[in-house]
């Protein structure tokens, strides 16, 4: 147990973050954006998000973010991590969606806040389907349209004998084989 503690402190420093999920942008949201993600929620299990070749759902996808953005910085000064899609592996339709929607997240992020970092919101565990899913967003070219990853590390109790280290030490050595082994990580 002494072990998996000092694994994640020294791996995964904590820091505060800002959520770009639907539930926090909404109230920043124009009304074309509402009606238009209100939609989307009916049609997509990501209801924040905009299907390939849809200019107006990724302008207002953008705006949105940016709005939200420039409402963060002036809640929270000195905030630099914002992580979106909430263990993606779990609500985006798709890993091509996900990658879409960080790249427009990044765009718009960067426009408002030259200093902040775009982390992946976690996958909902570091083994099996959630690694999986983790390499199909690599392959698909999610790495320069983000700034760093946040781990959820979700194991089966006793953690030992669920491979927990052993595949806190996976993610690790994925994100920095794919993206670089200065990658930042976090862990919530």
């Amino acid at each position: 147990k002494a072990n998996q503690q000092r694994l994640l402190t020294d791996e995964f420093p904590v820091y505060g973050t800002i959520s770009i999920e639907y539930q926090f942008v909404k109230p920043f949201l124009s009304p074309e954006a509402k009606t238009y993600f209100e939609m989307r929620k009916k049609e997509a299990r990501m209801n924040f998000s905009f299907p390939e070749g849809d200019a107006q759902g990724e302008r207002l996808y953008r705006e949105s973010i940016a709005a939200y953005v420039r409402a963060a910085k002036e809640s929270r000064p000195g905030q630099r991590i914002y992580e979106l899609c909430l263990e993606c592996d779990l609500v985006s339709p798709d890993a091509e969606t996900t990658v879409r929607c960080f790249k427009a997240a990044y765009a718009a992020l960067h426009e408002v806040d030259p200093d902040g970092l775009l982390f992946a919101a976690g996958v909902s565990n570091v083994r099996g389907p959630a690694l999986d899913y983790m390499r199909r967003l690599f392959d698909l070219g999610i790495a320069p349209y983000m700034d760093g990853f946040n781990i959820h590390p979700y194991t089966a109790y006793p953690p030992d004998r669920h491979g927990f280290v052993e595949n806190v030490r996976a993610f690790i050595r994925l994100v920095r084989e794919r993206k670089g082994p200065d990658t930042m990580m976090i862990s919530t």
